[in-house]
């Protein structure tokens, strides 16, 4: 897989090791460790050298996994003028589960 290809919050972390043997992991922000548990307590050398491909069999199985699980939501803010009449603001990004969408939409 393309490192390229991971979408925001997930993205690739590799040691010099992992690097080297092309077995660099898949981590998602906000995490210590990566999707196959392997802790991150090196240097990104994926990232500093523009590793391009993902390669732990664990990492890419898990995401398979995680997949439509993790849900980009813009927020939007609902504020009244001084004539009180409605205008909306976007206030930026955050990430719920599929679950957790799914159920304030139906609600």
């Amino acid at each position: 897989m393309k490192a390229s290809n991971l979408k925001n919050p997930f993205y690739h972390y590799g040691n010099k090791g992992a690097v080297w043997s092309n077995e660099t992991h898949i981590a998602m922000s906000g995490t210590s460790g990566t999707l196959c548990s392997t802790p991150m307590l090196a240097t990104n050398w994926a990232r500093i050298w523009e590793h391009e491909n993902v390669g732990c069999p664990d990492c890419l199985t898990k995401l398979l996994e995680l997949e439509g699980y993790i849900i980009e939501v813009d927020i939007k803010l609902v504020e009244f003028d001084d004539n009180n009449r409605p205008f909306y603001r976007n206030n930026g990004k955050i990430m719920l589960s599929k679950r957790a969408y799914d159920y304030a939409v139906a609600n």
